[in-house]
Protein backbone atom coordinates (compact mmCIF):
# COMPACT_ATOMS: atom_id res chain seq x y z
CA UNK A 1 0.00 0.00 0.00
CA UNK A 2 1.23 3.26 -1.18
CA UNK A 3 1.80 5.70 2.11
CA UNK A 4 2.34 9.55 1.06
CA UNK A 5 5.45 10.68 2.49
CA UNK A 6 5.89 14.23 4.34
CA UNK A 7 9.00 15.85 4.53
CA UNK A 8 9.70 19.15 5.46
CA UNK A 9 11.33 21.72 3.63
CA UNK A 10 10.47 19.39 0.20
CA UNK A 11 8.57 21.81 -2.89
CA UNK A 12 5.24 20.05 -2.26
CA UNK A 13 5.81 21.18 1.90
CA UNK A 14 6.08 24.74 0.31
CA UNK A 15 2.83 24.98 -2.16
CA UNK A 16 0.04 22.65 -0.42
CA UNK A 17 -1.46 26.09 0.58
CA UNK A 18 -1.35 27.39 -2.98
CA UNK A 19 -3.05 24.43 -4.85
CA UNK A 20 -5.29 25.97 -6.33
CA UNK A 21 -2.81 28.35 -8.08
CA UNK A 22 -1.02 25.56 -9.51
CA UNK A 23 -4.13 24.28 -10.77
CA UNK A 24 -5.46 27.32 -12.78
CA UNK A 25 -1.61 26.94 -14.32
CA UNK A 26 -2.52 23.75 -15.02
CA UNK A 27 -6.04 24.20 -16.48
CA UNK A 28 -4.46 27.14 -18.81
CA UNK A 29 -1.29 24.62 -20.27
CA UNK A 30 -3.89 22.04 -20.96
CA UNK A 31 -7.00 23.30 -22.42
CA UNK A 32 -7.69 20.41 -24.76
CA UNK A 33 -7.95 18.13 -21.31
CA UNK A 34 -9.69 20.54 -19.58
CA UNK A 35 -12.45 21.38 -22.37
CA UNK A 36 -15.06 19.40 -20.51
CA UNK A 37 -16.03 21.74 -17.41
CA UNK A 38 -16.86 18.35 -15.56
CA UNK A 39 -12.57 17.96 -15.50
CA UNK A 40 -12.34 21.61 -14.80
CA UNK A 41 -14.80 21.75 -11.58
CA UNK A 42 -13.52 18.49 -10.06
CA UNK A 43 -9.96 19.42 -10.71
CA UNK A 44 -10.80 22.82 -9.40
CA UNK A 45 -12.57 22.03 -6.75
CA UNK A 46 -10.28 19.54 -5.08
CA UNK A 47 -7.50 21.88 -5.42
CA UNK A 48 -9.63 24.43 -3.09
CA UNK A 49 -10.27 21.57 -0.81
CA UNK A 50 -6.61 21.20 -0.02
CA UNK A 51 -5.84 24.27 0.57
CA UNK A 52 -8.73 25.19 2.70
CA UNK A 53 -7.58 22.30 4.71
CA UNK A 54 -3.70 23.12 4.70
CA UNK A 55 -5.31 27.00 5.98
CA UNK A 56 -7.36 24.93 8.40
CA UNK A 57 -4.07 23.35 9.60
CA UNK A 58 -2.31 26.37 9.93
CA UNK A 59 -5.49 28.63 11.58
CA UNK A 60 -6.16 30.86 8.96
CA UNK A 61 -9.81 30.45 9.16
CA UNK A 62 -10.91 33.42 7.43
CA UNK A 63 -8.97 32.15 4.25
CA UNK A 64 -9.73 28.43 4.90
CA UNK A 65 -13.48 29.52 4.81
CA UNK A 66 -13.40 31.61 1.59
CA UNK A 67 -11.70 28.39 0.23
CA UNK A 68 -14.17 25.88 1.09
CA UNK A 69 -17.08 28.17 -0.10
CA UNK A 70 -15.49 28.16 -3.50
CA UNK A 71 -15.05 24.66 -3.50
CA UNK A 72 -18.62 24.08 -2.50
CA UNK A 73 -19.76 26.55 -4.91
CA UNK A 74 -17.85 23.57 -8.08
CA UNK A 75 -20.00 20.76 -6.61
CA UNK A 76 -18.04 19.51 -3.79
CA UNK A 77 -20.07 18.06 -1.07
CA UNK A 78 -16.61 17.00 1.84
CA UNK A 79 -18.27 17.25 4.95
CA UNK A 80 -14.71 19.00 6.15
CA UNK A 81 -15.62 21.89 4.04
CA UNK A 82 -18.63 22.44 6.05
CA UNK A 83 -16.85 22.23 9.27
CA UNK A 84 -14.39 24.68 8.18
CA UNK A 85 -16.94 27.21 7.12
CA UNK A 86 -18.84 26.24 11.09
CA UNK A 87 -15.33 27.33 12.44
CA UNK A 88 -15.03 30.16 10.31
CA UNK A 89 -18.43 31.22 12.01
CA UNK A 90 -17.59 30.14 15.56
CA UNK A 91 -16.27 33.08 18.44
CA UNK A 92 -12.42 33.49 18.98
CA UNK A 93 -12.57 31.92 22.07
CA UNK A 94 -14.97 29.11 21.01
CA UNK A 95 -12.99 28.38 18.16
CA UNK A 96 -9.68 28.58 20.29
CA UNK A 97 -11.63 25.71 23.01
CA UNK A 98 -12.72 23.57 19.76
CA UNK A 99 -9.14 23.38 18.25
CA UNK A 100 -7.51 22.88 21.66
CA UNK A 101 -10.22 19.98 22.44
CA UNK A 102 -9.03 18.15 18.68
CA UNK A 103 -5.22 18.69 19.51
CA UNK A 104 -5.75 16.72 23.19
CA UNK A 105 -8.22 14.10 21.64
CA UNK A 106 -6.22 13.63 18.35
Amino acid sequence: IYERRVREYSVGDKWVHRRHEVADILIKNHPKYFSSSDKKNLCLSKSYEFAAREYRRIELRKQAAMLANKAIDLGNDNPNLYSIIHESQMSFWRYKLRRFRTKIVG
